[in-house]
């Protein structure tokens, strides 16, 4: 009677693990039948980072602000192998996290290109973007429990999130709102939308509203993890290039007027500007305005999201030879 249980209990324990792992709800495991139910970015960018070949010598780091920051380009205008490894919702601690990961591959880069804008920087944060975030033992400075996957294995959060994503399989899924391609480049799904309802939608938002900017001090704890982050490089004889990207315009003006984006924005770029003077930043550019860098309101896919033409535009001014960031051989004539 007892085998008989114990039995039965083992093949139920059975049938979820292997449930969970089939249809990998989180994007933990290596499985890939199906399109993970939540926001996954670490986890898939670590994988794509461990597997690139050859080693990156140039990444950039970044929020989904930066998805668009093409890795062939840069390797375009550089010569070096490049890759995009900025993450959904991704802040400083994220980039300090991801940093020492990749020391951890011994896949450290010469050049790292990292925006950092004001929503990055800002109080209340939100969080809980990916509920098995990968990066977490980095933040910590100790190493992962290679056990802590075959655990959520069997937990009561991703057996429900795998019965979910079944049942949401046999109906009409809508495609993922972006997907990466093997050097980290994302590519967003296509709205119907035009530009400016897109925006309007998204300043009609909790998020986005006049609200994001009305605080009155940036976020000590993140401004801590960026120094951090640029000491460390700094440490590794890495070359920091920080940016702060741009918004969409009406956007611009709209919290300039109603918030205190002026005043925040002026903040973070002495802060920044502080750190270049000690040899933390090779270089600071404030991208924030599109006549900053030649770009123009069509070249985004949002609010916040620049189009790889304005990424390309932007690169230009950042690793262009006027400003000595050209780290290879020149870019070939066309």
């Amino acid at each position: 009677m007892v085998a008989s249980v114990a039995g039965m209990a083992g093949l139920l324990v059975g049938v979820i693990a292997g449930l969970n792992y089939l249809v990998n709800p989180f994007g933990i495991y290596s499985t890939h039948l199906f399109e993970p139910i939540v926001l996954h970015s670490r986890t898939e960018k670590m994988k794509l980072y461990r597997f690139a070949e050859p080693p990156p010598e140039v990444l950039v780091l970044g929020g989904s602000s930066s998805f668009s920051m093409p890795p062939a380009y840069i390797t375009e205008l550089t010569g070096r192998p490049a890759f995009n490894a900025s993450l959904h919702g991704g802040v400083p601690e994220d980039y300090l996290a991801f940093l020492r990961y990749i020391i951890s591959l011994r896949k450290v880069p010469k050049l790292l290109i990292v925006p950092l804008s004001v929503e990055m920087v800002r109080p209340n944060l939100p969080k809980g973007f990916e509920p098995h975030n990968p990066l977490e033992p980095y933040l910590q400075e100790k190493a992962g429990n290679p056990l802590e996957a075959v655990r959520w294995l069997l937990t009561l959060q991703q057996t429900v999130a795998s019965l979910h994503l079944l049942t949401m399989e046999m109906g009409t899924r809508p495609s993922a709102h972006y997907r990466f391609d093997p050097d980290g480049r994302a590519h967003f799904r296509v709205s119907p939308a035009s530009l400016d309802q897109i925006v309007d939608a998204y300043m009609a938002t909790k998020e986005w509203g006049p609200d994001l900017f009305r605080f009155r001090a940036l976020d000590p704890a993140q401004l801590s993890h960026f120094r951090d982050f640029l000491a460390l490089a700094h440490r590794l004889d890495i070359k920091v290039i920080v940016y702060v990207p741009p918004l969409y315009p009406r956007a611009v003006a709209f919290y300039e007027k109603e918030a205190n984006l002026l005043s925040l924005r002026a903040d973070l770029l002495e802060r920044l500007r502080a750190w270049q003077a000690e040899g933390l930043i090779a270089a600071v550019h404030d991208f924030t305005r599109l006549d900053s860098f030649g770009g123009n309101a069509t070249e985004f896919h949002d609010l916040a999201h620049p189009t790889v033409e304005a990424s390309r535009r932007m690169l230009d001014l950042m690793l262009g030879s006027r400003n000595g960031m050209r780290t290879g051989s020149p870019r070939p004539a066309s």
